[in-house]
């Protein structure tokens, strides 16, 4: 997927690929320092919050106690 491409109303605009982390860092470093340096540890919370919820998204919901409304 990907390149995730926004323009800004200024006439400034960023690209983020979903695989290429050396290229998202320059990306975002035309931007700000401080949010290119924060990237890696972005990309790790990422990445862990997915192992966590993505098994739920494939779990079908329980079965409600409640009758459905008609």
């Amino acid at each position: 997927m990907g390149p995730y491409y926004q323009a800004f109303p200024e006439g400034g605009s960023i690209k983020i690929f979903a695989d290429d982390s050396r290229r998202n860092y320059e990306e975002v470093l035309k931007w700000s320092k401080h949010d290119a340096d924060a990237m890696a540890r972005w990309d790790a919370w990422l990445s862990g919050l997915a192992d966590v919820l993505g098994p739920l998204l494939l779990t079908p919901p329980p079965k409600s106690r409640f009758p459905q409304a008609r």
